[in-house]
């Protein structure tokens, strides 16, 4: 069936989309009031850059009044049998259903919790630009898996547009667009095909399923080359002269306090008994504060030096949302940390990742003393050389490039 869609103007530097908000009302400039770049081409009235959007309304509502995937919502059971197979037997998902939940007092088959999927990929698998497009992707929670994770139920929100050789600057002014409609559904009427009668319907947006490059684009964090990099609490790196990029030695602070590793006074990069805590979190009013903070700042560099210190950047779409919770709602980049690590565990047991730069490192570390002149063959070229790992383009990831 046809998906009804709205196609906008957009600046090309991704500051607005020339269309009127609840906030401002660009539906007739000529011009980017943010950059001052002109919204159509020269040589006609064409839009320079456009935006497709495919409202989620019409296709939840479409859904509901399906008979057979309304009946798998109400068919669906929970099994009790202790093991955490998906997010719904986790305690997140089901404090969602309690009291001061966003769906209490609501029976599971009348809510739609939503997850956003959003990445940046190239076309054809090209490799040889940066992320030229950007899918946003909704998708049913309280759905089966087998049915959530495909094409119906998962809801393309839209494909945000960059350039020939670069990703989109800004993604906010296409997710003002979602959260606008999100807002206005929050608590809708819709007809439900299996009691075959209205039934009124609670939408959120409560799970977001990224990478760290992405999650630095929609939820304004520092990403991985940061030295505040962890988007969960306050723990810093450190940034390794020989390496070239930033590390972070203070993992003994996340073991128990009585753990016989953190009675090691050598082998560790931090010297001596480690006695540290583990790092804390920001409240959201501090994380609050710090946004706010960052948007009043008068120029670009005091916005990169608070954003430096506290590894956050200003607020962001979502935060409109009033059930919004980053640090609860973010799933951890599962899919890039495990294959990273079982990486560095391979290459550490074939020696692949062993170089003069390695090598170095230990010895700015002063740890693993025999390794530090050894004469054995090892590999000078850098491990990042024909890896496919991605390649941060964001503004973190720029500067540690700058740097080496």
């Amino acid at each position: 069936m046809i998906i009804e869609t709205k196609r906008y103007d957009a600046c090309v530097n991704d500051c607005l989309l020339f269309c009127k908000t609840s906030d401002n009302d660009h539906s007739l400039d000529r011009e980017c009031t943010k950059c001052g770049e002109p919204r159509y081409k020269a040589e006609s009235l064409s839009a320079r850059k456009t935006f497709t959007y495919m409202p989620i309304g019409p296709r939840l509502s479409r859904i509901f009044g399906s008979d057979n995937i309304c009946k798998i919502l109400y068919s669906r059971q929970d099994l009790c049998n202790g093991k955490l197979t998906d997010i719904t037997d986790g305690k997140i998902y089901k404090s969602w259903y309690e009291d001061g939940g966003v769906f209490q007092d609501m029976e599971e088959s009348c809510t739609v919790p939503l997850a956003l999927f959003c990445d940046g990929l190239n076309p054809h698998k090209s490799m040889a630009t940066q992320k030229s497009m950007w899918p946003l992707i909704l998708t049913w929670l309280n759905l089966p898996v087998n049915v959530r994770n495909i094409l119906g139920p998962m809801m393309l929100v839209g494909i945000v547009p960059g350039t020939k050789t670069e990703e989109p600057k800004n993604l906010d002014p296409y997710l003002d667009l979602l959260v606008d409609e999100l807002l206005e559904l929050t608590e809708c009427t819709m007809f439900n095909a299996y009691r075959g009668a209205p039934t009124s319907v609670r939408i959120a947006l409560l799970h977001y399923m990224c990478d760290i490059p992405a999650f630095s684009k929609i939820l304004h964090v520092s990403s991985q080359a940061a030295l505040r990099g962890c988007p969960y609490c306050k723990e810093e790196g450190f940034y390794c002269k020989s390496l070239h990029k930033v590390v972070h030695i203070n993992n003994r602070a996340f073991l128990p306090e009585n753990h016989p590793l953190r009675k090691e006074k050598n082998d560790f990069a931090i010297k001596g008994e480690d006695r540290a805590s583990k790092p804390e979190s920001y409240t959201k009013e501090e994380e609050l504060e710090i946004r706010n903070s960052y948007d009043q700042l008068p120029n670009q560099n005091r916005k990169s030096l608070l954003q430096k210190k506290t590894g956050l950047k200003g607020k962001y779409s979502f935060m409109r949302l009033p059930y919004h919770n980053r640090q609860e709602q973010m799933q951890p980049d599962g899919m890039h940390t495990i294959a990273d690590v079982i990486g560095n565990l391979f290459g550490l047991i074939t020696g692949k990742d062993d170089g003069k730069k390695v090598r170095s490192g230990e010895e700015e570390f002063q740890r693993f003393k025999d390794s530090w002149n050894s004469r054995t063959i090892i590999n000078d070229e850098e491990t990042v050389v024909g890896s496919n790992k991605r390649k941060s383009n964001t503004e973190d990831g720029r500067k540690a490039k700058k740097q080496e």
